[in-house]
C-alpha cells in the first residue's frame, strides 16, 4: 500500500482542540484495518509526517487554529506493521557477541532503530545498551560510543565503544574502510532471469531528487549518479540458489547509505521486503511470499582492536524469522563454476 496523503482544514468543533486529538477523529475513519490508536498517531506526528500550514510539526498537542491547513503523510502499511512497538525491547534481551574493558559488541535485531529517531519514546539499541551497561556496572555515567549503524529493519552485528581511548581506532577503520563487513541477504528474482556466481558493483551514489507527486516526508532514496555522489564498491557471492530467489554474501568495500540495497535494486534483484527499493518485474510463481521485513543480516564484521591491535572476528548468526523464511523455501544446486561482472 502506497504513502498516502490526507489534507484537512481545522473547523468547527477542531478549532481550540489539540492536533492529536482531532487528527485522530479526523483519520480514524480512514483507516483500512481496525487498531489504528492514538498512540500510532503519535508515534505519525514524531515522525514527522503531519505539517500544518505547509511547516512540519512535532508537537502533538499543538492548538489548532481555525482555517490552519493539516497535511499528514500515512503508509498504513508500516502503520499495521507487526514490528515491535516501542517498550518491546528490553535491555536484558540484548545479545552480546563480544566484549572487553573497550568493545562491546552486541546483536541488533530487526525492528530497533540504532540510535534515537524523532520519537523520544521510541527504543533504540543506543538507549538500550546504555540502559544495560548502567544496571551492570552500577555506574550511571557508563559510556557508550556510536560508530556505525544499521537500518531499523536490518539485523547484526553493531560494536560500540566503551571507553573515549578506543575511539579514534575504532573510527579510523570505519572511515578508512578497513573494518571487512558482511552481510547476507536474500532476494527474489524474475521469471527466467539468470544470476552469477560472484560479481560486483562500482559507480558513484547520491541522494534522488523526490519523483513526481512523492511528498516532503518520504524517505530519502539514493541510487547512482553520473556527476558528483560517493564512489561505492560491494561485491557480491551466491551462497545458495533457490526456486525463488537466492541468497547472497554481500562485502560492502565502502559505506555509503542504503549502499548494499541500491547496488542490488539497480542491479534487478531488490532486496526481499525493502519496500523503499521497490520490486523489479514479475515473481517467479510460487514466491510471493511476503518477507517477515527487509531480509538483510550483518552476518560478520572484522577490524583489529583499537588498543591492541589483535584481529577480530565477530559473527552474529541469522535471526529466527529470517531462518524460518529461508527454510521454507526450495533449494536449488549451486553451480560450480563462478563469473564476475562489474557495472
Amino acid at each position: 500500500m502506497p504513502l498516502s496523503k490526507h489534507r484537512f482544514i481545522a473547523s468547527g468543533d477542531a478549532v481550540s482542540q489539540r492536533l492529536d486529538h482531532a487528527l485522530f477523529e479526523w483519520l480514524l475513519p480512514l483507516s483500512p484495518q481496525p487498531g489504528f490508536s492514538r498512540a500510532k498517531l503519535r508515534s505519525l506526528i514524531l515522525a514527522g509526517s503531519v505539517y500544518i500550514n505547509g511547516v512540519r510539526t512535532l508537537v502533538p498537542a499543538r492548538t489548532l487554529t481555525a482555517g490552519a491547513r493539516i497535511e499528514v503523510f500515512v503508509d498504513w502499511k508500516k502503520i499495521f506493521a507487526s514490528a515491535p512497538a516501542s517498550g518491546v525491547f528490553s535491555p536484558s534481551d540484548l545479545q552480546v557477541l563480544f566484549e572487553d574493558e573497550y568493545l562491546i559488541a552486541v546483536l541488533k535485531p530487526p525492528g530497533l532503530p540504532t540510535q534515537p529517531t524523532v520519537d523520544p519514546t521510541r527504543d533504540n539499541l543506543f538507549q538500550l545498551l546504555k540502559k544495560k551497561l548502567v544496571a551492570e556496572t552500577g555506574n550511571p555515567d557508563a559510556y557508550v560510543g556510536l560508530h556505525h549503524r544499521l537500518d531499523r529493519d536490518t539485523s547484526g552485528v553493531v560494536v560500540f565503544t566503551k571507553q573515549t581511548v578506543a575511539n579514534a581506532g575504532i573510527a579510523e577503520s570505519f572511515s578508512r574502510h578497513l573494518a571487512q563487513k558482511t552481510y547476507l541477504a536474500f532476494t527474489p528474482l524474475r521469471t527466467g532471469q539468470k544470476v552469477q556466481n560472484q560479481w560486483g558493483v562500482k559507480n558513484h551514489l547520491g541522494k534522488l531528487p523526490k519523483r513526481p507527486g512523492e511528498s516532503k516526508s518520504a524517505p530519502s532514496r539514493y541510487g547512482e549518479v553520473r556527476s558528483g555522489g560517493d564512489f561505492a564498491q560491494t561485491d557480491f557471492v551466491l551462497k545458495q540458489r533457490y526456486e525463488e530467489g537466492a541468497l547472497w554474501s554481500c562485502q560492502p568495500k565502502t559505506g555509503r547509505t542504503h549502499q548494499i540495497r541500491v547496488h542490488l535494486s539497480e542491479s534487478g534483484m531488490p532486496i526481499a521486503g525493502d519496500d523503499l527499493y521497490g520490486v523489479v518485474g514479475p515473481r517467479k510463481s510460487g514466491s510471493q511470499k511476503p518477507a517477515p521485513r527487509l531480509l538483510l543480516h550483518a552476518l560478520r564484521l572484522e577490524l583489529n582492536h583499537p588498543i591492541t591491535g589483535q584481529p577480530l572476528l565477530i559473527e552474529a548468526e541469522l535471526p529466527q524469522d529470517f531462518r524460518s523464511y529461508l527454510n521454507q523455501l526450495r533449494p536449488l544446486q549451486p553451480s560450480s563454476k563462478g563469473t564476475s561482472r562489474q557495472k
